[in-house]
C-alpha cells in the first residue's frame, strides 16, 4: 500500500505541500495526523525506568507525560482517501525531519481538533534591536552604486548575475559604506585599532549604523552579484563597446552602440551554442575503423 502511495500520490503531495506558507503547513499536517489517547497501567507514572541515566529515564522509552497520546499518520492516495503510514514515511515525503513533526505534535496536545497554536516566530514586537528600513534602504542604494557586469558568454547559464571587479570585497564595500554614512566611527574605529595594537586603553565607541554581517545578508539575499569576473569572459569587443557607451554623451549614437553590443552577445551566444552542440555531437556518435596489416 505504500508503494501505491508513492507512485501516484508524492509528487502532487508535496507540491501542494510545498506550495503553503510556514503556518499552512502546519495546519495541512495537522489535517493528516491523528491523535488518541493511550490507557496506560496505574504505576506507569511513578516507577522510573531501570536506567543509567540521572534522570531514571530509559533510552528509547517515552515518559508518562509523552506517552499520553498515541498519532497516526496518513497520507491522500489518488482518490483522496486516506492512507495510513509510518513515521518515516510521512517525514520523507513532506521533506522535514522529526524534530519538526515533535514541535508539532507538542502543540497538538493542548489544541483543539480544529486549530493549532500558530507560529509566533518574529512576530512578538519587541525587537528594539532592529534596523529600520530606511538604513537598510541606505545599504540597497550603496550596493547599486557600484558599476557591474553582466556575462558574457556564460549569459545563459547565469540568468541575472553580474560580477563586480574581484578587487572589491564585502569588507571594502562596508567601509566605503562607513566612510560615506559614518566617517566618525569610522576614524575612532581604526583609532582603537592602532591603540590596540601599542597596548594602549581602549575608547568606548558606539555601535556603527548597520554591522557588515548585516550589510553582508542584504548583499547575498537581495541581490545576485559576485566579486570576479566568470573566466570564460574575455571579448575585447564588448569591453571595447562597454568602455563606449558609458563615455558616449549623445543619446541616439548611444543608442546604437547598446544594440551593436546586444547583436554581437547574440551572435556569440549562438557561437557558442553550436560549439556545445558540436561537442556533444562528437561524444555521442562515434565510429571504428580497423585496417588490414
Amino acid at each position: 500500500m505504500l508503494e501505491a502511495v508513492f507512485y501516484r500520490s508524492f509528487k502532487s503531495t508535496q507540491r501542494k505541500f510545498e506550495s503553503l506558507y510556514y503556518n499552512e503547513q502546519n495546519l495541512y499536517l495537522h489535517a493528516l495526523i491523528g491523535r488518541r489517547e493511550t490507557k496506560k497501567s496505574v504505576g506507569h507514572s511513578q516507577q522510573p525506568n531501570p536506567t543509567s541515566f540521572p534522570s531514571g529515564k530509559k533510552a528509547g522509552r517515552p515518559s508518562a507525560e509523552e506517552s499520553s497520546y498515541t498519532f497516526i499518520y496518513y497520507l491522500h492516495d489518488e482518490k483522496s482517501l486516506n492512507v495510513k503510514v509510518c513515521l518515516k514515511a510521512f517525514c520523507f515525503v513532506f521533506g522535514f525531519g522529526q524534530k519538526r513533526l515533535l514541535v508539532l505534535k507538542q502543540k497538538m496536545k493542548s489544541a483543539t481538533d480544529v486549530c493549532i497554536e500558530l507560529d509566533r516566530r518574529g512576530k512578538h514586537g519587541n525587537r528594539p534591536q532592529k534596523v529600520p528600513e530606511e538604513v537598510r534602504e541606505l545599504v540597497r542604494k550603496h550596493i547599486k552604486t557600484f558599476p557591474t557586469r553582466n556575462s558574457h558568454y556564460s549569459r545563459k547559464d547565469n540568468h541575472g548575475r553580474t560580477y563586480l571587479s574581484p578587487e572589491l570585497s564585502i569588507a571594502r564595500l562596508y567601509k566605503n559604506f562607513l566612510q560615506i554614512h559614518d566617517p566618525e566611527y569610522l576614524s575612532l574605529d581604526e583609532a582603537n585599532l592602532q591603540k590596540k595594537i601599542s597596548h594602549q586603553p581602549l575608547e568606548i565607541i558606539r555601535k556603527p549604523p548597520v554591522s557588515q554581517h548585516f550589510y553582508h545578508n542584504v548583499f547575498v539575499s537581495e541581490f545576485n552579484i559576485y566579486f570576479r569576473y566568470p573566466r570564460t569572459d574575455t571579448c575585447s569587443t564588448c569591453d571595447g563597446l562597454s568602455v563606449k557607451i558609458a563615455s558616449e554623451s549623445d543619446i541616439s549614437k548611444k543608442q546604437e552602440l547598446k544594440e551593436e553590443l546586444e547583436a554581437h552577445k547574440t551572435l556569440a551566444q549562438e557561437g557558442y551554442d553550436a560549439f556545445r552542440f558540436d561537442q556533444q555531437f562528437a561524444r555521442d556518435s562515434w565510429s571504428k575503423v580497423q585496417f588490414d596489416s
